[in-house]
């Protein structure tokens, strides 16, 4: 298992996923923070299902139930394409 490449579609589909992993953060401030940080996440994970191909994403989803964190379950699903 080495290294995943990753091209500049797939360095942004990254920063999305960790702009989903710290939305969680928001979830701290009272009354608005999980409303708010929810419609974020909800962004990211537009903009991720935009960049990432049908394959990318189903490896995405499937590690994802396994990873706690988005941005190491998409680098992980990489290694595995």
């Amino acid at each position: 298992m080495g290294l995943p490449q990753v091209d500049s579609r797939r360095k942004e589909a990254v920063r999305h996923a960790v702009g989903m992993d710290f939305t969680g953060v928001l979830g701290l401030i009272p009354y608005v923070g999980a409303l708010v940080g929810g419609q974020i996440a909800d962004l990211h994970f537009a903009e991720m299902r935009r960049l990432l191909t049908p394959s990318e994403m189903d490896k995405f989803i499937e590690a994802d139930k396994r990873i706690p964190s988005n941005g190491v379950a998409l680098l992980y699903s990489f290694v595995k394409s």
